[in-house]
């Protein structure tokens, strides 16, 4: 599937900060393709066809509706954009990726979900796992069969992630490894079949293990009744001599750090483009509740015809180019479009 820009190659990552650079070099919305343009399109009318009448029973916390929409949107590609084809995914570019990101971001909650699922829930094991790890988890994982979390944060540790207390230690007929510990804010915790979690080896090797649902010792804790994203299943992750089979390290012992922050860059990359598609369905919210405000108060309601308190213009165009700029930049960081 050809999705790559015929336009110049675009310059790298944050060149522009610091050279100067001619318009063309720098991607916009125009250096889309038309198969950009159809993938956008799909996962826009499957957000107002499947998920914006559902925003309200998203509330429920009700499992069997993020699975079924979950499956619905795998069905369409739309979870696997960065899933090797042959473990079932479509294996896109990158600026296809996070067009679907941008559309998904409509709903928080959803957002979230599918989020996970697409990104760091599979990728771990996609990017980083041997061939039989793939066969075996990866096609699950990619149907929505099985749903993925992510098992990094504990409670001592959040932001210094290789600080954590879980920990890995060899079997004494060395076939398996048992874990201890417990992970936090697991997004999907309740409601995920395969967690891809993070402990130490003797207690000082970084590493990356696959663990299902139904290994013994594995408890998912309680829902978070969060503020915001309340749709979205938030728990706890209690690991109690799980026993985890050696087939089941995911990467090297010692180098989880690398799947780790891997994993999280790319997220990060997708999680800016949510936000720009977040804020443009608010700004568009916004302008439209400014103009039927101004409308039923003659023309003003109070302020200046056009103008909000800050002097800003109210009812005119919104151009979120500058941000959509900034992303397409960061779409492409190696210039070729993946």
């Amino acid at each position: 599937m050809e999705t790559a820009s015929t336009t110049p190659a675009h310059i790298k990552g944050g060149n522009f900060l610091i050279e100067s650079r001619r318009p063309e070099e720098i991607f916009t919305p125009e250096d889309l393709t038309d198969q950009h343009r159809l993938i956008a399109q799909t996962a826009q009318e499957f957000v107002d066809k499947e998920i914006v009448p559902r925003i309200h029973d998203f509330e429920r916390k009700d499992p069997a509706l993020m699975r079924g929409l979950l499956k619905k949107a795998a069905e369409l590609g739309l979870t696997t954009t960065d899933v090797p084809q042959q473990y079932g995914g479509l294996e896109l570019d990158k600026i296809s990726s996070i067009l679907v990101s941008e559309k998904m971001a409509r709903e928080g909650s959803w957002a979230t979900v599918v989020g996970a699922q697409a990104g760091i829930g599979i990728l771990p094991i996609a990017l980083f796992g041997t061939d039989d790890q793939r066969s075996r988890y990866v096609p699950k994982l990619a149907s929505a069969e099985w749903l993925g979390a992510y098992c990094l944060s504990e409670a001592t540790s959040a932001s210094d992630a290789l600080n954590c207390r879980t920990t890995a230690r060899p079997s004494p007929d060395g076939k398996h490894y048992l874990l201890n510990g417990t992970k936090m804010w697991v997004t999907n915790g309740g409601i995920a079949d395969v967690f891809v979690v993070f402990a130490k080896v003797d207690g000082e090797k970084f590493t990356a293990f696959i663990v299902e649902r139904t290994f013994p010792g594995v408890t998912p804790g309680a829902e978070e009744h969060k503020m915001g994203i309340r749709g979205s299943s938030t728990t706890p992750l209690v690991l109690e001599n799980v026993p985890v089979p050696v087939e089941n390290v995911l990467g090297e012992i010692g180098k989880g750090h690398l799947i780790a922050f891997n994993i999280l860059n790319i997220g990060r990359l997708k999680l800016g483009a949510g936000c720009v598609g977040a804020c443009k369905y608010l700004l568009a919210e916004a302008l439209r509740w400014a103009k039927e405000h101004l409308l039923s108060h003659g023309g003003h309601g109070g302020l200046a015809p056009g103008r909000d308190r800050s002097g800003c213009a109210v009812g005119g165009q919104t151009n979120p180019g500058g941000a959509r700029a900034i992303r397409g930049r960061m779409f492409d960081p190696q210039g070729d479009g993946h």
